[in-house]
């Protein structure tokens, strides 16, 4: 859960807090089940935060409000606060493991053309390919 105010309040004129943070996360987690939420603060990608939530030192804050909700347990917090993010890294390194066995890396380039069609934002880096293929 990303802590990008819009994101958590759907209103642009108001930054959110932490009981705002904290529904998102329930939303989710009702929603998605406790093995698929986890927290990504966004911090060195937004200008603005939830009040409270200034920074990774404020987490305890929220995870205090959630533990007093009465419905997360210790390993629903563990899950939450990195336990499920080490679970999909450590299944993702498994799942390369057995891929490395049968296969050889693939290094193809996407074509030039494919990336700058589906390139919505302009934050891609295309300088990896020759210069004259960048018309």
């Amino acid at each position: 859960v990303a802590f990008t105010p819009i994101f958590i309040t759907c209103d642009s004129n108001y930054l959110g807090n932490i009981s705002g943070v904290a529904a998102h996360i329930n939303h989710v987690r009702n929603v998605a089940g406790i093995d698929s939420v986890g927290l990504g603060g966004d911090y060195d990608g937004i200008d603005e935060t939830p009040v409270g939530l200034e920074d990774v030192s404020t987490y305890p804050k929220l995870i205090e409000y959630l533990i007093s909700q009465g419905n997360w347990t210790d390993n629903d917090i563990i899950k939450l606060i990195g336990g499920n993010l080490l679970r999909v890294m450590e299944e993702n390194e498994k799942n390369a493991r057995d891929l490395q066995k049968t296969m050889q890396p693939l290094e193809d380039m996407i074509p030039l053309e494919d990336l700058r069609k589906y390139n919505f934002t302009e934050c891609r880096y295309l300088d990896m390919y020759p210069s004259t293929t960048t018309t």
